[in-house]
C-alpha cells in the first residue's frame, strides 16, 4: 500500500527515467550506467595505516602552523571561520 498516492509514485518514475537528474554534476557520468567514480574513491584508502598516517600529518601541520602564527589575528579568524564552515556542512547530504 503505498501512502503517498499515485502521484508521488508518478514522480518517482519520472525521476528514475529523467536523463537529466541521472547525470554526476562533478563528472558528467551517468550515474546509473557507470557509478559514481568520484564519491565510490574518494574514501577508499588501501590500509587503515595510510589514513592514520594522512590524518597525523594534518594534525602536525596545523598544529605547527597555529603555533607559529598564534598571534596572527588575521590567521586565528580565518581558522575559526573554516571551523564554522566546516561544521555548518555537515548537515548537508
Amino acid at each position: 500500500m503505498n501512502i503517498f498516492g499515485e502521484k508521488a509514485d508518478k514522480l518517482k518514475k519520472f525521476i528514475e527515467q529523467s536523463e537529466f537528474l541521472n547525470i554526476n554534476a562533478y563528472n558528467g557520468t551517468n550515474i546509473k550506467e557507470e557509478g559514481d567514480h568520484f564519491v565510490e574513491k574518494f574514501w577508499l584508502w588501501k590500509s587503515f595505516s595510510n589514513y592514520l598516517n594522512v590524518l597525523l600529518l594534518m594534525i602536525l601541520i596545523l598544529t605547527i602552523m597555529t603555533y607559529a602564527f598564534r598571534e596572527s589575528k588575521v590567521y586565528i579568524e580565518t581558522l575559526g571561520y573554516f571551523s564554522s564552515l566546516i561544521e555548518a556542512a555537515l548537515g548537508f547530504p
